[in-house]
């Protein structure tokens, strides 16, 4: 029985990898839609194997007008939650518009002062699900902020690194990971895409992904819709590997998904814009939020 079992769990990852037939690569140059320099955007709609609304956004990291801002650490960071004794406090949740509309607000406002012009959830955290009137979030998995150490490592979780000079790595971590050299870091689930080869399992959800391509010049977001009958059914990690794959990602990450998937823009009338349709029908206060900056 155990034997048949295992069998039929490889069966259904080798199905799923089967799953999205896309030929070729998606051709940026040709087909992406230009956002502002650096950035460009591109939506898919599938019908096989299910309904799936495809939102991506493919950022040049070696673009000096390019960079970075991840979330910042609580003033609270590194105390016991009241209610939720098993984690420490790493940050206070928020959505993706507030984190945006925080960091582009004049310094003088109490903002960033901060070109952001798109912003993406990146990492899990608990606790899942958060006590009544808990807004702070732990176990996040290795975040860095401005060279700062927002949350340690977690063991088997997977993080997404931008190195000073403008490399970027992903790789699992260790408790004693040298952040000395590191810009930016945020963490995800597992690699599922490694060297050009896909990885994964057959769950459904909605779900958000990170690439890189394999000359590391470009970093790809990805957002997948999910839970939404006749709109968008969501799709599996194998899935989210292709998909980063078709838009020219050598290597990726699966974020967290569900109801924190979410891709949100600066539009042409100078407001924040969501690309994507959440699961739950409203934004969802996440651990981590990760921003593009265009600088002028």
């Amino acid at each position: 029985m155990v034997r048949r079992i295992l069998f039929l769990n490889l069966f259904l990852v080798i199905i799923c990898q089967a799953d999205i037939a896309l030929e070729g690569q998606f051709d940026w140059d040709k087909d992406g839609k230009a956002y502002c320099e650096g950035i460009k955007l591109a939506y898919l709609e599938l019908t096989e194997p299910r309904i799936m609304k495809i939102n991506v956004a493919r950022i040049e990291v070696t673009n000096p007008k390019i960079d970075f801002v991840v979330a910042q650490a609580d003033p609270n960071a590194g105390q016991v939650m009241e209610d939720a004794p098993k984690y420490k406090i790493c940050t206070r949740r928020q959505t993706v518009r507030a984190f945006m509309t925080n960091a582009r607000k004049p310094v003088a406002d109490g903002g960033l002062g901060l070109n952001v012009v798109l912003g993406v959830n990146t990492t899990a955290w608990g606790p899942w699900p958060p006590p009544k009137g808990n807004m702070y979030a732990g176990n996040l998995g290795l975040v860095v902020s401005d060279g700062k150490l927002v949350s340690p490592p977690v063991k088997n979780r997977a993080s997404f690194i931008i190195y000073r000079d403008r490399t970027v790595k992903m790789l699992n971590p260790d408790e004693d990971f040298d952040i000395s050299n590191v810009y930016y870091a945020v963490s995800g689930f597992a690699q599922v895409l490694k060297d050009g080869v896909c990885t994964g399992d057959n769950a459904l959800h909605p779900r958000t992904g990170f690439g890189l391509s394999q000359d590391g010049k470009y970093m790809v977001f990805i957002v997948i819709d999910g839970r939404q009958k006749g709109y968008s059914e969501g799709c599996t990690t194998v899935e989210v590997a292709q998909l980063l794959k078709y838009y020219g990602s050598w290597n990726g990450l699966n974020m967290d998904g569900g109801g924190s998937s979410t891709l949100m823009i600066l539009d042409e009338n100078k407001k924040l814009k969501m690309l994507n349709h959440h699961s739950g029908g409203g934004e969802r206060s996440i651990a981590c939020p990760f921003g593009i900056i265009v600088n002028n």
